[in-house]
């Protein structure tokens, strides 16, 4: 990412000042969480910050990086006309999560929305998981363990599956035969995604593959998973990604000041 460059193509546009430091807070932002610019970077730009200068910082990006000749063909924004506000998307709770997978038109894509969730796996990697990345001998008290790669270094890390879903997991590999090497999903993310947006329009909800992690590692925090067991979790190599990344809820913040402040006397 060139932030000089891209400030003096705003420069060139005859952008406002002020205009042009929104769009550079958010670039310091993208900077930070330290992905590749793609869906799941938009994504995470509008859980954080769902309004129109978000928006609008995004399609001058792509629209900066087309003039690079850089491929963003495949990143898409909500379209919206007026004064039409975003409908900011909120955090799901298990029950939501289980609702939205109920409603999804196959087992397998039931399963892809419960491992979305409990795995916290960001898309790409939900639709890679293979047969031979389960484990499926008792781990913590659960069946079976999923290990997922997250350096090209070897490096890995292992997520404990909640028994139901490994088991339901378990039937449908058994169920549909497939290779040591195959993807248990067989499916693109794009494909996924739609069934999500599709999903999404009939019970007016924002659903995208991102929510499901973002959902999940809050209900760590408020689970009182320190931020360090959350990173780890989660497969951040920065901390400061984990923070950006998880909305603290402020009902459990007072509950905590309450507890901490129960036994002062004034």
């Amino acid at each position: 990412m060139n932030q000089t460059s891209f400030i003096e193509y705003l420069k060139l546009k005859k952008l406002a000042p002020k205009t042009i430091k929104d769009y550079n807070f958010y670039f310091e932002k993208m900077e930070i969480i330290g992905y590749e610019f793609n869906q799941d970077m938009v994504d995470k730009l509008l859980i954080r910050w769902n309004n129109f200068s978000c928006r609008a910082f995004i399609k001058n990006y792509i629209s900066y990086l087309k003039r690079k000749n850089v491929n963003v063909s495949n990143i898409e924004i909500p379209k919206l006309s007026g004064r039409e506000q975003i409908k900011k998307p909120k955090i799901m709770d298990k029950e939501e999560v289980i609702m939205i997978a109920d409603n999804m038109p196959n087992e397998r894509y039931k399963l892809m929305v419960l491992l979305n969730y409990y795995g916290a796996l960001r898309s790409g990697e939900l639709v890679r998981v293979k047969p031979l990345d389960f484990e499926w001998k008792d781990f913590g008290g659960q069946p079976c363990k999923l290990t997922i790669p997250i350096t090209k270094g070897g490096k890995f890390r292992v997520i404990p599956i909640p028994s139901e879903l490994a088991i339901r997991i378990r039937k449908y590999i058994t169920n549909n035969p497939m290779g040591k090497d195959d993807t248990i999903f067989k499916i693109k993310v794009g494909a996924y995604r739609k069934q999500l947006r599709k999903l999404g329009k009939r019970l007016e909800m924002i659903l995208f593959p991102h929510l499901f992690r973002h959902s999940f590692a809050s209900y760590l925090v408020e689970n009182k998973w320190r931020i360090e067991e959350v990173q780890e979790f989660l497969g951040h190599k920065d901390i400061s990604t984990t923070r950006i990344y998880i909305q603290l809820n402020p009902e459990l913040l007072i509950g905590k000041y309450s507890t901490l402040m129960r036994t002062e006397r004034f």
